[in-house]
């Protein structure tokens, strides 16, 4: 059985819903979860006042292809620019369960 990862992003909505097909296409890949709010502590774009729509996003990944799921998921979310968010590797995990 292939071992899994969690890689996390916390990037602003609008780029977390655009590139959420495309993370789930990827080699590898076989969760991805896209969660919503608001922030105030990361962006500089706030729509709200103090605060701007925010994104949480978490893939699980086989460990084989961490590495480069990553690096794509890190160009696909733009993150070599400032204030765009950050991104996440979490420990293995060693079994994944669904619960119904």
């Amino acid at each position: 059985m292939d071992k899994f990862v969690e890689i996390g992003a916390h990037v602003s909505k609008g780029v977390g819903d655009e590139v959420y097909e495309k993370i789930y296409k990827l080699d590898g890949v076989e969760y991805v979860f896209l969660e919503s709010g608001r922030s105030n502590d990361l962006f500089s774009d706030r729509q709200f006042g103090e605060y701007g729509e925010a994104a949480l996003l978490s893939v699980v990944v086989k460990s084989k292809n961490r590495d480069d799921v990553f690096s794509q998921i890190f160009e696909l979310l733009g993150l070599d620019e400032v204030s765009v968010g950050l991104m996440f590797e979490e420990k293995p995990i060693n079994q994944l369960k669904t619960y119904f």
